[in-house]
């Protein structure tokens, strides 16, 4: 079942060629997870649908709490043990198209997909498979940037060109750097250093504000483990004991190596690390995971 602009449907979605969010990439993306049936985080990620509706000019067809009865109906639906639920805000088909301006577009009949597929973790500690985050990914900085990287889109182009460069190579995933050399986020996550002492650093500003990223700066003030945002450059990151990145579906995966600097504590290994699997567990409802 689906929800297209406010009927529930079991037909699956279509997009016009025509729509915005399809010819000009104009669409505002969101996923939250659904744990036991329990949607996690689920007015924060709407909060931020309703962001970058706002920072790209479409207007919201519903309100939010008429988006979140639409979102927990299809999850009733269903009844998943465990899914992810996925929002897609198109700009829709301009009724006025000419001029020599994308600003002569106007009369946008914005469209709203919302579509839950389950998850089924491979295991417990780690949804793509324990093997994978107990070695840890293997990061590269590349010198790109998103456009409007504060705003969530369907728009992963540069992601995609960054990953497949380094596609058959010892590199898991890339960690994007500014213009200016400061590093920012990896292609579909945030990412934390753990420095020597402890202490937890992740980059401030440059990147999506991620909603699993907020979680564990809320996570770290409840732990009394020192964090703190900054402008990051490669070097100063290779200082780091150990890293890791956030997102919905992830979670929390460590990392071994960045760029060609082997981390001394990779994977599961680092005790803050640990404690922040641990308490992030508790967070999502799934209980106490158990230290590696």
């Amino acid at each position: 079942m689906y929800y297209v602009n406010g009927q529930l449907t079991d037909q699956k979605p279509t997009i016009a060629v025509a729509d915005f969010g399809f010819a000009r990439g104009i669409t505002v993306f969101e996923l939250f997870r659904v744990y036991g049936g329990v949607p996690f985080r689920l007015a924060e990620h709407l909060a931020r649908l309703a962001f970058g509706a706002k920072e790209l000019g479409i207007a919201l067809p519903y309100t939010l709490a008429e988006i979140e009865t639409q979102c927990r109906n299809l999850m009733a639906q269903h009844r998943y043990a465990h899914s992810a639920v996925k929002l897609y805000l198109t700009a829709g088909v301009p009724q006025m198209s000419s001029g020599l301006s994308f600003a002569a577009c106007a009369d946008f009949t914005p469209q709203l997909f919302i579509m839950e597929d389950e998850v089924k973790p491979k295991h417990p500690e780690a949804p793509y498979g324990y093997e994978a985050y107990a070695r840890g990914q293997a990061l590269k900085t590349v010198a790109h940037i998103r456009e409007l990287p504060q705003v969530k889109t369907a728009n992963y182009g540069i992601g995609y060109y960054a990953a497949r460069q380094v596609a058959g190579s010892a590199y898991d995933d890339v960690l994007f750097t500014t213009p200016q050399g400061y590093v920012t986020e990896a292609t579909r996550s945030n990412v934390f250093f753990i420095m020597p002492g402890g202490k937890l650093v992740t980059p401030k500003s440059g990147m999506l504000y991620g909603i699993t990223r907020q979680v564990v700066l809320e996570l770290v003030q409840d732990l009394g483990i020192e964090c703190q945002e900054a402008d990051l450059t490669p070097t100063d990151i290779y200082q780091a004991e150990a890293a890791f990145t956030t997102g919905s579906i992830a979670e929390l995966v460590p990392a071994r190596s960045l760029d060609d600097h082997a981390l001394p504590f990779p994977g599961f290994s680092h005790p803050v690390f640990q404690q922040l699997r641990a308490a992030f567990g508790l967070a999502t409802g799934q209980g106490v995971r158990a230290a590696a």
